[in-house]
């Protein structure tokens, strides 16, 4: 009897272990580089004063296996293609770490999922984050449109735009920004951060427990890294040129790619303009 109960008992451990449920395997397993990642930017100090068109950053922090991310998804896919557009809101898609570990996207860009989740203190999928400063839960489509509506009054104090191109395998992306006169704000506070984002990835199964295959606006990688550029680091009077390459992985369809780039506070998380290649 004593020599039973042990064998019993691993039994059962194996069992329940042997059912703890994996996404189905997907090529976004595994990838090799592609090609190059060129981003010129061209960034002017105080040279001009006027305005510019507010557009809002959107992030949406959300899981493969996450049930409620796919009404999520849903909402921010219909606001910026139809509601909004890309004249007036960026979106990006950051992976958690739940209730999935191995959300694959997470898995792929595990350091600036983390840390993005870090500087927002991301608790719950879905979150969206509005300018860096509203945090309202990713199903909530009338509070996510109200923050995106009050910060599309706000002015500016920066234009971006920016353009992209493929050449052979570069990716090529050339942003212009203009920083105005009085524009009443710490560079020394503000970050450039550049995302190069999907604006769709398809899966022919479903990658996690909600039965999602089609996923938008995911980030794929961040130039130079999720710290950004440091305004602080470079001189902040007239014209400043700046590049950072990175690397084109085989796992992206580059149909598909685009790039948000958006300046932000560091100390109060206030994002004060953004724009993307969308």
């Amino acid at each position: 009897m004593n020599k039973i109960l042990p064998i019993f008992l691993l039994s059962i451990f194996i069992f329940i272990n042997g059912c703890d449920t994996q996404p189905p395997v997907s090529p976004e397993e595994t990838s090799y580089v592609a090609g190059k990642i060129y981003v010129n930017y061209n960034i002017e100090f105080g040279a001009q004063s006027g305005n510019a068109n507010k557009v809002v950053l959107v992030e949406d922090f959300a899981n493969v296996s996450c049930q409620p991310c796919v009404q999520s998804d849903q909402i921010i896919e219909r606001f910026a293609r139809e509601s909004y557009g890309p004249s007036k809101i960026s979106v990006i898609k950051f992976a958690t770490n739940f209730p999935s570990p191995v959300d694959p996207f997470y898995r792929l860009n595990q350091p600036a999922c983390d840390y993005w989740m870090n500087f927002y203190n991301i608790q719950s999928a879905p979150t969206i984050i509005i300018d860096g400063l509203n945090s309202i839960t990713g199903t909530d489509s009338t509070t996510i449109k109200a923050g995106i509506d009050s910060r599309l009054q706000v002015n500016p104090p920066a234009s971006i735009t920016l353009n992209h191109s493929f050449v052979d395998s570069a990716y090529i992306v050339n942003v212009n920004i203009n920083f105005f006169s009085g524009g009443g704000i710490n560079l020394n506070n503000v970050v450039l951060h550049t995302v190069i984002a999907q604006k769709e990835v398809d899966f022919d199964s479903p990658p996690g427990s909600n039965g999602e295959t089609k996923f938008f606006y995911v980030m794929r990688t961040m130039l130079p890294s999720f710290n950004g550029i440091a305004l602080d680091t470079v001189s902040q009077s007239g014209n400043v040129t700046l590049t950072e390459e990175g690397n084109i992985s085989s796992l992206w369809d580059m149909s598909r790619i685009n790039t948000v780039v958006f300046l932000q506070d560091n100390s109060t998380k206030e994002i004060y303009q953004s724009g993307s290649t969308y």
